[in-house]
């Protein structure tokens, strides 16, 4: 394991992608006491065509996981409501959140996904966004991240074991 690599065998890794880019966290810990081992917001190069970009993705998300070696990844799943003329954008975000989960499975990394509502039941919450509005996560101070960070954090939280 790298000197950057998670303190333990436990380590999960959560996943939030937009069209244009991909949030991702790494977290040990359990699930009552999450520890933030590192997190970021990463896009490929602009101009690229779609699959030069799903390309890029894969490549950045193999270093990632092989860097980190988590046992699990969440992604957390489009929600398909808002306004119409987002098709394009959730189809984007579809297919970058396919390669993700093609990828973890083919490194033999246990993948689930899933909207807000599943990734707070696996918390044993139903406060789902309101989680996201708070200055931590359980103790974890994540104040220095954006919302779309949190909800990455909070993914690879949902799927730490009890201890």
């Amino acid at each position: 394991m790298s000197a950057h690599g998670p303190q333990s065998k436990h380590a999960t890794a959560g996943l939030r992608v937009e069209p244009t880019a991909i949030h991702w966290a790494v977290v040990d810990g359990t699930i009552d006491r999450p520890v933030l081992v590192d997190a970021k917001t990463t896009s490929a190069p602009k101009g690229w065509d779609e699959p030069a970009r799903l390309n890029w993705y894969r490549k950045e998300l193999t270093r990632i996981l092989n860097l980190y070696q988590p046992r699990r990844l969440a992604v957390r799943d489009a929600e398909a409501f808002g306004p119409k003329g987002r098709n394009k954008s959730l189809q984007d975000r579809a297919r970058i959140e396919g390669v993700a989960i093609e990828l973890a499975y083919s490194l033999g990394v246990e993948v689930q996904s899933g909207a807000m509502k599943t990734i707070s039941a696996r918390l044993g919450s139903k406060a789902g966004k309101k989680h996201i509005a708070e200055d931590d996560l359980r103790g974890l101070d994540w104040s220095e991240y954006d919302d779309k960070q949190r909800e990455a954090i909070m993914s690879a939280a949902s799927l730490l074991e009890q201890q």
